[in-house]
């Protein structure tokens, strides 16, 4: 079903009369306005999505690293780079001791090919 617009009769006019002008003002102060270039969080002081880390300091950290099964491209057995280390932390109390148990999964990377590999994570939660 095609919309047919109308045009506007002169008592319609006078009903929107006053919206428009409120309108043309906030248009004209806007342009007065400079603009903000500043986001409302820089980067460094947005709050963090997700979990918070553990606290450190007090808490003893034994890291335990997960290499992939193998170093080199499945496709073409040229060696991988280190892009970053997926790091997972975990809480744990043994005998009325806390300490964090950081997993670490490398992954690598070979550009030419786009590969990316790392060990296959597990669920931590056991």
């Amino acid at each position: 079903m095609a919309l047919n617009p109308k045009p506007l009769t002169p008592h319609n006019k006078i009903c929107f009369a006053e919206d428009w002008a409120a309108d043309e003002a906030d248009l004209q102060a806007a342009e007065r306005r400079p603009e903000q270039t500043q986001p409302k969080h820089p980067l460094s002081q947005r709050p963090r999505a997700g979990r918070q880390a553990l606290p450190a300091g007090h808490l003893t950290r034994i890291d335990v690293r997960h290499e992939p099964a193998s170093c080199t491209c499945g496709d073409c057995g040229r060696a991988l780079t280190l892009i970053r280390d997926e790091v997972v932390e975990k809480l744990e109390c043994h005998s009325a001791q806390f300490r964090v148990m950081r997993h670490i999964y490398p992954q690598m990377a070979y550009s030419a090919n786009e590969t990316i590999v790392a060990a296959p994570s597990r669920n931590l939660c056991d």
